[in-house]
């Protein structure tokens, strides 16, 4: 029997929820081990991995890094990116144009809302510019999904571009806790992929993340 695939991150959701949900919606096992930042500089120093960051996969195949990375080897690995070479394509896409508003609320908001940096008197203004910003990138998903006319964004299976934008708007509502209604086609999206029985079980039971619920 092959060894499963163990995910190392740490006790949150952050970049490798994504990846625990492909597993989940392929129906694959594998290993979901978690640490503390305290325990990973130990083990860092230690006994070094990758590029000493997270998250990390161990598989039969090798050690990997960078979470985009990690999220198309597990999703083409377990057939959750299309069935040819347009349909990954665009699973593609849709997870590069998910990462430049995960990055650029990142830049602008999270330093104010998480790590304590003081806001600037512009604060509000600099908000609904990355409102503005994310809310164009979720209307070009949108029409990538409309012209796909699949039951999701790609096909009628929950798949890569699904996970991916859900986790990342996730990821963006300590910001914006509004933000899975920022359009009507984002909050439909939201209502269909959580609803999900395999999502909405998952949902429902993962632990909860120890670093500001992300």
């Amino acid at each position: 029997m092959a060894a499963q695939d163990t995910l190392l991150y740490f006790s949150s959701r952050g970049r490798a929820e994504a990846i625990r949900m492909l597993y989940l919606m392929a129906g694959k096992e594998f290993n979901d081990t978690r640490t503390t930042n305290e325990k990973w500089l130990q083990e860092k120093n230690e006994n070094p991995v990758a590029l000493g960051q997270l998250p990390v996969l161990f598989t039969e195949d090798g050690v990997f890094c960078q979470s985009n990375v990690i999220a198309r080897y597990v999703a083409k690995k377990l057939g959750l990116m299309g069935d040819n070479l347009r349909e990954e394509t665009t699973h593609d896409l849709v997870v590069e144009v998910t990462m430049e508003f995960i990055n650029y609320n990142g830049q602008n908001i999270y330093k104010h809302v998480l790590f304590g940096v003081p806001e600037p008197e512009n604060f509000a203004e600099v908000k609904e510019e990355v409102k503005e910003y994310i809310t164009k990138r979720l209307l070009y998903i949108q029409s990538i999904a409309e012209k796909e006319g699949k039951e999701y964004i790609v096909s009628d299976e929950i798949g890569l571009a699904d996970i991916w934008l859900y986790t990342g708007l996730e990821l963006c509502r300590v910001s914006f806790p509004d933000i899975m209604d920022f359009t009507p086609w984002t909050t439909e999206f939201a209502a269909k992929f959580t609803s999900n029985e395999k999502i909405k079980s998952y949902l429902e039971s993962r632990p909860p993340s120890q670093f500001h619920g992300l």
